[in-house]
C-alpha cells in the first residue's frame, strides 16, 4: 500500500496542525449527537448555598453531567398546567405566587407538586439537536415518566422518551420548603436528570421543529423544581476560523 503523501494535510507543520485540529473539532461535534443518552446530572452548583438545608431562593448556576461542567443553563420560558396545582418554596423565601412562577427561571428552592399529565414545558425557540434538556425535581421518581416532544401547541409524530427513577440523580443539598395549602416540607431532596432530543424514539414527525415537551403520564408524586437547556459552545464557530486561518496561509503559500 502506498503512503499517504505529506502533502494531504498541507506541506508546513502549522497547516498540518490546524488541519488536524479542524478534524478532531468536527469529529467531537458528531460524537456529541451521535452518543445521546439520558444521562444524571452528576452535581450542580448554586447560588446562594447556605450551611445546612436551604431555606431561600437560590438560583442553579452550573450543572456537571457525564463528567463535564456547564455554566450556559436557559430555563423554559413558559408551562401550561393542567389546571392548579400545589407550589412550594423555601420556608424563608417569598411566595412565588402562581404555579407557573414557582416552575420558571433556575430556582432550586421553589417548584409545583404532583405536576399532572398534560403539562407541557416550552423553551421559546426551536431547540438544536445536540442541546442538553434537563429536569430537576423533588426526590428521584417512583414512577417512569414519559414525555412527548412538541412544536407549539401539537405533539410531533409519535415520538415518546421515558426516563426512569435509576435515570435521576440525587444531589446533597436538600431544601426546606413550605407547601401551598399544607403542611411544611422538612429536609426534602433534589435530583435531577438530562437527555436530548436524539433520545426520543418514533417513526414519524420531525423533530427539528421542537420547541419543547409534554409530559403524558400520570404526574401524581413526580414534583418539578427547574426545567431548563444547556446551551453548549458552538465548536462551528472555532471550525469557521480555523478554516480562515487555513485560507490564509494557502493564500500566502
Amino acid at each position: 500500500m502506498k503512503p499517504v503523501p505529506s502533502t494531504l494535510f498541507g506541506g508546513d507543520t502549522v497547516t498540518r496542525t490546524l488541519y488536524t485540529l479542524t478534524l478532531l473539532f468536527l469529529v467531537a461535534g458528531m460524537a456529541q449527537r451521535l452518543d445521546a443518552a439520558v444521562l444524571q446530572i452528576d452535581s450542580l452548583t448554586i447560588n446562594p448555598s447556605p450551611a445546612g438545608d436551604l431555606k431561600v431562593d437560590a438560583t442553579i448556576e452550573t450543572l456537571t453531567i457525564d463528567g463535564t461542567t456547564h455554566d450556559k443553563l436557559e430555563s423554559i420560558t413558559s408551562v401550561s398546567l393542567p389546571g392548579n396545582r400545589e407550589r412550594m418554596w423555601g420556608q424563608n423565601a417569598t411566595d412565588p405566587g402562581s404555579d407557573d412562577a414557582a416552575i420558571l427561571g433556575l430556582n432550586y428552592g421553589t417548584g409545583v407538586l404532583n405536576v399532572g399529565a398534560g403539562t407541557t414545558f416550552q423553551f421559546g425557540r426551536t431547540l438544536g439537536s445536540n442541546e442538553i434538556l434537563f429536569v430537576i425535581r423533588d426526590g428521584a421518581p417512583n414512577t417512569t415518566i414519559t414525555f412527548v416532544p412538541v412544536s407549539g401547541t401539537s405533539t410531533i409524530g409519535n415520538y415518546t422518551l421515558s426516563i426512569a427513577q435509576g435515570q435521576f440523580n440525587t444531589f446533597s443539598k436538600r431544601v426546606d420548603l413550605k407547601r401551598e395549602g399544607g403542611a411544611n416540607l422538612n429536609d426534602r431532596e433534589r435530583a435531577g436528570t438530562s437527555f436530548t432530543l436524539a433520545d426520543f424514539t418514533g417513526t414519524t414527525g420531525d423533530l427539528s421543529t421542537a420547541t419543547g415537551f409534554r409530559v403524558t403520564t400520570n404526574g401524581s408524586g413526580w414534583d418539578v423544581a427547574a426545567v431548563g437547556v444547556v446551551v453548549p459552545e458552538p465548536a462551528s464557530a472555532v471550525m469557521i476560523g480555523l478554516s480562515g486561518l487555513l485560507f490564509l496561509r494557502r493564500r500566502r503559500a
